[in-house]
């Protein structure tokens, strides 16, 4: 069955075909909302007839990334409210250890290793790790270990800088060394940037850009 959505405002919507077959028929998986927009819009998954993957379909489309994740999307707001950014963290917390309570429910996985163990036994192409950098410096763990034993089992990696989470050069992570790791173990793939800028969104990728080319 074919299926299409319309709850999130429809210029910044299309339709793609599977990322596994290049079919374009699925069945529904679930429906969600993005919590940290503050913009409303249900966005879907469907599971591929053909090759079964499930993938978000439709999409926010590439031209339209930048608008719908404004400079009020949570993760990038600029706004100081003052005193109310303690309050706004705290929320933010809460909302993350909710999270954390329901997934446990089910499983929890605290290492970047038990997560390579789980993908490992799934053996599918359309499984993997998603690595973040930021959350495995806080953990206390070897970076170049963790890459290593993943290999290519890592699909996706994210990443800001520790402490703080802020854009990589604010923290104390050695970025040169870091990113080297990274490619030295194989990863060739996009790196997503998910840190709370301390400045202007384009001069915060500045520093970590210049890294990345010469890694």
């Amino acid at each position: 069955m074919s299926v299409a959505l319309a709850a999130a405002p429809a210029p910044f919507l299309e339709e793609i075909a599977c990322y596994g077959c290049g079919g374009r028929r699925g069945r529904p998986f679930i429906q969600a909302q993005d919590d940290l927009t503050g913009k409303p819009g249900t966005f879907q998954f469907v599971t591929c007839d053909a090759c079964g993957l499930t993938y978000q379909n439709p999409r926010v489309s590439l031209e339209h990334i930048k608008d719908f994740y404004d400079e009020e999307y949570i993760a990038h707001r600029k706004t100081n409210w003052g005193i109310l950014n303690q309050a706004f963290d705290r929320a933010m917390n809460q909302l993350d250890a909710a999270k954390d309570g329901l997934v446990s429910r089910y499983v929890s996985l605290d290492r970047t290793s038990e997560a390579v163990y789980v993908a490992r036994g799934v053996d599918s192409p359309y499984f993997g790790v998603l690595y973040d950098i930021y959350h495995s410096a806080v953990e206390g763990e070897d970076i170049e270990a963790e890459l290593t034993n993943a290999g290519s089992i890592i699909k996706y990696v994210q990443l800001a800088d520790a402490p703080g989470r802020g854009e990589p050069g604010t923290g104390d992570l050695d970025w040169p060394a870091t990113l080297a790791v990274l490619r030295g173990s194989g990863y060739d793939g996009p790196i997503g940037l998910e840190y709370y800028p301390q400045a202007a969104s384009e001069e915060s990728v500045r520093y970590i850009r210049d890294v990345a080319a010469q890694a």
